[in-house]
């Protein structure tokens, strides 16, 4: 995540600390706010980072509240060769007491040089994390804010930057893949980053029934002081055997930090097969102290989507979280 701060050159030593980490498997809405713990072991660093939180969540649809417990851990080890080489491992586990399987993990190695990152695991996500909009605040999460299809956990990732420029491509087990750039640069007092990403995917309907996805995003964001705005414009489609189906959606959101507060508001409308897709995610994080917070954040979406195969994306529904969250 990258930080947001008044001064343009700032905010660019920010971003660059931030990408220097070859490989970030946290693909979650919880991101990691602190500096990682750092010890050395001979010729080791390692890294921790975590989080834990503990939400409650108020669903209209199920006219139900319950508590639950979420915890995210993040370890990296990593050493430098002498030709300048960092090879490095990462280990991401989360623990969701709401989750049917209460536990995931994920696992990647890596090197890296001059010449960029190659990572190796669970990092198909990687190219979406370098090119997205940046994610709403609290426990504000903006529903259909992605393509229908996904590739598969598991492959190969490369990430480069030449000079304000990032390129980043994934190749999963199966043969699919994604392609990403992404520019930045800081012009009189304010920050410019744009985005496009290519997706060749595939989504299995829940009457088995493979569709091949080919979709596409582009991204621009403006970050002005405390403030930033951004807007992604995305298409996808959908073939099977006996379908071609077509969807669109665009999706806009603006963060403003304001001393200990930092508000978030995104909206997102679209449409899949003349079906309105419609949904809505206000964020609120207080900085109670370092690493604790109160995070708030109401969720709407609503869909009138009503396809055979496809109905899991057809939902109609508020959501109102509240957490006490604790990162470090």
């Amino acid at each position: 995540m990258r930080h947001l701060l008044s001064k343009p050159t700032i905010v660019l030593l920010s971003m660059a600390s931030t990408s220097a980490s070859a490989v970030d498997l946290n693909y979650e809405s919880l991101s990691f706010l602190e500096e990682p713990l750092a010890t050395e072991i001979g010729d080791v660093t390692l890294e921790l980072q975590g989080i834990v939180d503990t939400p409650y969540t108020y669903n209209t649809d199920l006219d139900d509240g319950e508590w639950s417990l979420k915890s995210l851990v993040q370890l990296k080890a990593e050493t430098q060769l002498d030709n300048s080489v960092t090879l490095g491992a990462v280990y991401f586990g989360e623990y969701d007491t709401a989750e049917e399987s209460n536990y995931e993990d994920k696992f990647a190695v890596f090197a890296q040089s001059y010449w960029g990152a190659i990572s190796v695991g669970d990092v198909t996500g990687m190219v979406r994390e370098e090119t997205r909009r940046l994610r709403g605040v609290g426990n504000s999460v903006l529903a259909f804010d992605d393509f229908i299809g996904q590739l598969d956990e598991h492959g190969i990732t490369y990430t480069g930057r030449f000079g304000p420029s990032r390129f980043a491509a994934t190749v999963d087990e199966l043969g699919q893949y994604s392609i990403g750039w992404s520019f930045q640069r800081p012009l009189g007092n304010k920050d410019y980053r744009f985005s496009l990403r290519y997706q060749d995917a595939e989504y299995l309907s829940s009457v088995d029934a493979v569709y091949a996805s080919q979709a596409l995003t582009g991204m621009a964001e403006l970050t002005y002081g405390s403030s930033t705005f951004d807007l992604a414009i995305s298409a996808e489609n959908l073939e099977s055997d006996r379908h071609s189906l077509d969807r669109w959606f665009v999706s806009v959101g603006a963060r403003r930090k304001l001393e200990a507060f930092t508000f978030s508001a995104e909206a997102h409308v679209g449409e899949f097969e003349g079906a309105s897709e419609n949904a809505l995610a206000l964020g609120l994080r207080y900085d109670i102290a370092r690493g604790l917070s109160l995070n708030l954040g109401v969720n709407l979406r609503d869909s009138e989507l009503s396809l055979v195969g496809f109905e899991d994306l057809a939902l109609d529904d508020k959501e109102y979280i509240g957490s006490i969250r604790y990162t470090f």
